[in-house]
């Protein structure tokens, strides 16, 4: 059993989700946060939503990855994307959350 479950878990309900988003996430669907620098867009074709550069904050997300190439620091990059609007959830990205962005492919 996983430990990270509650006891009172029924495992038959856990396989079946666990099922279903390994099917959502076979047909290219999401199934969790999206990242930042992307937002979620509906494929009314596919019947699925995608994950698609922001175009808003992509590009931020690129100037940051530059940043941190010429070596900046990941707190420097962090403070300078606050002020020029990346945030995550209204706030300021965190360095540690900032090293994930930057970790992202």
């Amino acid at each position: 059993m996983d430990p990270h479950l509650h006891p009172n878990a029924n495992p038959r309900r856990i396989e079946q989700l666990r099922h279903t988003f390994k099917e959502k996430r076979s047909r290219g669907e999401v199934t969790g946060r999206v990242p930042i620098g992307y937002m979620r867009l509906w494929d009314s074709e596919a019947q699925v939503s995608r994950i698609v550069p922001n175009l808003e904050t992509h590009p931020l997300v690129q100037e940051a990855k530059q940043l941190r190439a010429e070596g900046m620091s990941i707190r420097e990059i962090s403070r300078a994307m606050a002020e020029k609007g990346l945030l995550s959830r209204g706030k300021p990205i965190g360095p540690s959350s900032m090293l994930k962005v930057l970790n992202r492919k």
